[in-house]
Parts: C-alpha cells; structure tokens; sequence
C-alpha cells in the first residue's frame, strides 16, 4: 500500500502546480497519470499555452465575470475570486520555473503566451517535478475513491498490469478548506 500526504491525480498543469506547491511545503506525494511517461499527455501539452492574468488592460473585475460567464455561472465564486487574483503571482511563480513567455497572443491585455505553447509548458513543469524527486507513476489510474465520514481519505489505482493497490490519505484540492497545506 502507497501511503502520502497528497495523492495529486494527473500530470497536466494543475496536477503538477499542486504537486509542487505542496512539495514546497513539505509534503509527501504521490502523482499518478494514466498516459505513459515519454507522450505528450494531458489537455497543457496540446493547449495554445496561453496564461489569463489580470492587467492594467484586464481587471479582476472583467477577469471574475469573465470566468463566471465561461461557466455558465457554475465556477465557484470564492475559488474563481482567488484565482483571479492570484493570477499574476502565478505567471511569476511559473517564470520563476524558467518558464520563457513570448509577446505573442490573442489578447496580449489579458493574457500571455509560453514560447513553444503548451507542449513547453508541460515539459517545463514535469521537469520541475522530476527535479524534486516527485514520485509520478505513469499508466496509472485512480478509479475509486476511499470516504469516510463522507472525507476523502485515499484511492485505489490500478496500473497497466492491472494490479489493484490502495493509496492511503488524500486531500481533495477542489476543497481548499480541507487541506492542511496552503495549496
């Protein structure tokens, strides 16, 4: 049995941020993707690479709404309103990581562009993973979580041999206020 702190559930962008903002902090993690490790997977490798922040040009008003609308008023108001504002302490972080940004983009007022676009993105950031010594299990899926007292509290995987394992203790990152680390 695999045992964490966090069980991070696929490697595209928001799998590998969540990673290593809890790596930061100290926490132990598994990652597990179901594609294999050397193809391109998860919706950053074939996204245009480009980043929402909010500007001068693009306020976090117009940002907000934007992002409600998006969803047809279905996004959550409170993580939506961290997201936004945080968007530009996030294209830092990210450019902290090396990732290289070009003037390039649709709506330069209210976003960026990655040079080589998402494909770089990912790499980027499965490279920053890799150099923390994050375990990442490629062809590996989670297909039922543990609860108890209606709390997640781990998954059982499956690998590609088709070997059943539990991992024990999971955070769900869509339930910030669950968490124990500052995701």
């Amino acid at each position: 049995m695999e045992s964490c702190d966090i069980l991070v559930v696929g490697e595209g962008i928001a799998g590998c941020t969540a990673a290593l903002a809890a790596n930061a902090q100290g926490a132990s993690l598994l990652v597990i993707e179901k594609a294999p490790q050397n193809v391109p997977h998860a919706n950053t490798a074939f996204s245009g690479g480009s980043f929402r922040r909010i500007s001068q040009a693009y306020p976090a008003e117009k940002f907000y709404q934007d992002m409600i609308g998006l969803s047809g008023g279905k996004a959550d108001p409170d993580l939506t309103k961290i997201m936004v504002e945080e968007s530009r302490n996030a294209r830092d972080w990210l450019t902290t990581l090396g990732v290289p940004w070009t003037s390039k983009s649709r709506d330069p007022g209210a976003a960026d562009q990655v040079e080589g676009q998402g494909k770089s993105l990912a790499e980027i950031l499965r490279r920053a993973v890799a150099a923390r010594n994050i375990k990442i299990l490629h062809e590996t899926e989670a297909y039922s979580l543990i609860l108890a007292s209606e709390e997640i509290r781990g998954a059982w995987i499956k690998t590609t041999g088709g070997n059943s394992e539990r991992v024990k203790s999971f955070v769900d990152r869509s339930r910030r206020q669950s968490s124990q680390f500052d995701l």
